[in-house]
Formats: C-alpha cells, sequence, structure tokens
C-alpha cells in the first residue's frame, strides 16, 4: 500500500520522540521567559546625589557626576550576579544652600528617595541637612569638609575630612618658619568661613598677626581693591581660601597683580590640579594641605581620573568609594530603611575604599584623614621639607 497521509500511521518510537520535542520546545520557552522575567525583576535601589551641576561649582559638581555614574556602573555589573542594580537621581545643588534643600525636598517627596549622596560644597550639604535630619533621610557627602556638619544631625555622615584638620596641619608646618604677618583672602561661604575661623583662632598661637582680613562675595568678579589693601598691609604671607577654583583663579590673580610680595598659602581647592593647570603662573611656590589618598595605586586612579575626565585629586576618589559603601549599606537594609544604614555605618571600621582607603566613622558620622604640605612647583606639587 503506498504511503499517504490518510493511511500513515507513526511508531509507538516516534511519537514519543514527536512529543519529547514537543515538551522540550516548551520548557525552553519556558526557561527563556522565567529568566526573561527574572531579569526584569531585578531588585533596584533608588537614591538621590545633590551636587553643583551649574555655576562656578560645577567645576566640581560635573566631574563628580562623571566619577559617580562610574562607580555606579561598576557595582552593577558586580551586583548583575545577585539581581540588585542601583539607580542615581542627579539634582543640581548650585553650591548653594537654598537650592540644595529645594533639590533634596524634590527628590525625597516626588522621587521618593530616602538615601542622598551628596553634596559636593559644604554650602549644599549644611542646607539640606535640617531637611534630611527632620525627614529622617539619611545624608552622605562625599567631599563637604566644614567643621558645621559634625553636628549636623544623627543621619548626616561625610566622607572628607574637617576644615580644621587641614588648618591644623599648615598651621603646625608655619609654626617652624619665619612668618609673622598674615593677610587672609576668604569666600563668603560656609567653607570659606570654617577655613578663616579656624586660621583667625590658630595663628595667634603660634604668634601669628593678621594684618588683612578680606572676606569677599561668592559672586564677586573684581577683588582688585581688596588685593590693593592686602599689599598695603605688607603680609609675610597670604593666605587664599577660595569656595569655587574659579574663585581661586580670580584672587591669585587679583594678588599677582596688586604685586603682593608674600608667601602664598592656599586651601586644598588652590592645590588642586585643575587649579594648577588654569592658574599655573599665579600658583607657583605656594604652600597647600593635601588630603593624601591611601587606597589602590597610582595606576588604577590615575586611569580612573582619566576614564572620568576628573582632574580633582581626592574629590575623585570618594565620590567613587562612597557608591560602593553605600551599595554595601543598601543590600543589607535596602533604600527605605535610613535606621539601618544609618547603624550600618556608624559600626564601619577600617572599611577599605578602592581608592580613598581605609574608612571608619566618629560619633559625629566623621571621617578622619591625614594631610601632607606640599608646594606648587611646576605643574605639580612637591611635599616640602
Amino acid at each position: 500500500m503506498p504511503l499517504t497521509r490518510a493511511n500513515f500511521r507513526p511508531s509507538f518510537p516516534l511519537k514519543v520522540a514527536v512529543a519529547v520535542a514537543i515538551v522540550s520546545a516548551v520548557l525552553v520557552a519556558t526557561l527563556a521567559a522565567c529568566a526573561q522575567q527574572a531579569e526584569s525583576e531585578a531588585v533596584v535601589y533608588r537614591i538621590g546625589a545633590v551636587h553643583p551641576l551649574t555655576g562656578d561649582g560645577a567645576e566640581y559638581g560635573l566631574p563628580v557626576q562623571r566619577v559617580i555614574e562610574r562607580a555606579v556602573q561598576d557595582l552593577n555589573t558586580e551586583w548583575a550576579a545577585r539581581n540588585l542594580r542601583l539607580e542615581v537621581v542627579f539634582a543640581d545643588g548650585e553650591c548653594n544652600a537654598e537650592a540644595a534643600r529645594a533639590a533634596a525636598q524634590r527628590l525625597v517627596e516626588e522621587e521618593s528617595v530616602r538615601v542622598i549622596f551628596g553634596g559636593t560644597c559644604s554650602d549644599e550639604t549644611l542646607g539640606m541637612s535640617p531637611y534630611t535630619e527632620v525627614n529622617r533621610v539619611l545624608l552622605l557627602t562625599p567631599l563637604s569638609s566644614s567643621d558645621q556638619i559634625s553636628d549636623a544631625g544623627d543621619y548626616v555622615f561625610r566622607m572628607a575630612p574637617r576644615n580644621s584638620a587641614q588648618v591644623a596641619a599648615m598651621v603646625a608646618y608655619l609654626e617652624k618658619r619665619e612668618f609673622r604677618r598674615y593677610a587672609l583672602l576668604t569666600t563668603d561661604t560656609k567653607l570659606g568661613q570654617d577655613l578663616r575661623r579656624s586660621y583667625l583662632a590658630s595663628l595667634p598661637t603660634i604668634n601669628g598677626e593678621i594684618v588683612a582680613d578680606e572676606v569677599i562675595a561668592p559672586d564677586a568678579k573684581n577683588v582688585a581693591a581688596e588685593a590693593a589693601r592686602i599689599a598695603a598691609a605688607s603680609p609675610d604671607a597670604v593666605i587664599v581660601l577660595p569656595q569655587t577654583i574659579p574663585d581661586a583663579g580670580l584672587y591669585v590673580t587679583a594678588l599677582h597683580h596688586a604685586g603682593v610680595d608674600a608667601q602664598g598659602i592656599g586651601s586644598d581647592i588652590v592645590g588642586l590640579s585643575q587649579t594648577i593647570a588654569e592658574y599655573g603662573a599665579y600658583v607657583q611656590g605656594y604652600i597647600v594641605p593635601t588630603n593624601v589618598v591611601k587606597g589602590e595605586g597610582e595606576a588604577a586612579f590615575a586611569a580612573l581620573k582619566e576614564d572620568t575626565d576628573c582632574d580633582l585629586g581626592i574629590f575623585c576618589a570618594t565620590p567613587y568609594d562612597g557608591i560602593f559603601l553605600l551599595g554595601e549599606a543598601l543590600a543589607q537594609c535596602g533604600d527605605q530603611d535610613t535606621d539601618c544604614i544609618r547603624d550600618f555605618l556608624y559600626a564601619t571600621n577600617d572599611w577599605e575604599g578602592p581608592f580613598y582607603g581605609v574608612m571608619s566613622f566618629d560619633a559625629n558620622g566623621d571621617l578622619a584623614g591625614s594631610f601632607q604640605i606640599d608646594r606648587i612647583e611646576g605643574e605639580t606639587q612637591t611635599p616640602t621639607d
């Protein structure tokens, strides 16, 4: 009998093979669907980040934003096997207390975040902290250094040493020198005034006399008159305490053109690589405190800075490390239980970040740090004797 569709009857083994094939196909499709569903159901943690993304402070904020984005990318790569993912919602703090406070409120009330990584400027952090503290929002700043942050609240932590620490290191250096007459040129911001107060209190203890004390509005575009008064006071050393890199450039340029013949002393902002790159002719010979980075080798840190176009020294390290530190806290606590995250950070002891080094928080949520005193020579800083 010829074999046709009508009289074809598959043998039993063939029936089994067909059934197996069908079941296998269904199983493969089901597993693929399950895998796709599992991937789509990854646990997503969301935090906010407030940094100066516009204005003069953007010279810090934009590189910091790129470093944070790179750290989030690297963390999510590590987290993929655990089906976890971090998302960061950025907001512009403008290096300003009021703008940062408004940004924090938007993040909390519109984006439902309970953790904010920021700010960069001390004014931002101190502007946000009254709001975040009363609402039990965890605030971790990678860069703000004002001493006032130590008392900002139980949910406020920082990854930068206090301003008084860099002043103490510099004053110890100056005590061994013959400078006696000092002039100060300071931006009228939380950061600038915090440093200024520390110098005004510390210099008399080493027989230093304050012969000029000029305070500059944050939006000033000309400080020739202030520089002229400093020149007339004939100081042995002039201490420059800017808020931003453009402020630093404005001040050192004005002092140069006013003919100030004194040893230049700067804050860590004056010693930043970007400041030197932009205003090198006017900061040569300046003495500056440098926060020591003790993490991975220079090659790895240099690669991070190059990949993110961040030329801010330690300001490139702590934003990266902070994301990984928060990642450990989030994996343990989730992104809504800020009491748990707070307790996690207080319990952090000798945690080693990829670039900054070993970290521990004290009872005020502060991070200890050490400074060395450098002299700006050419395009780099050289440790002083």
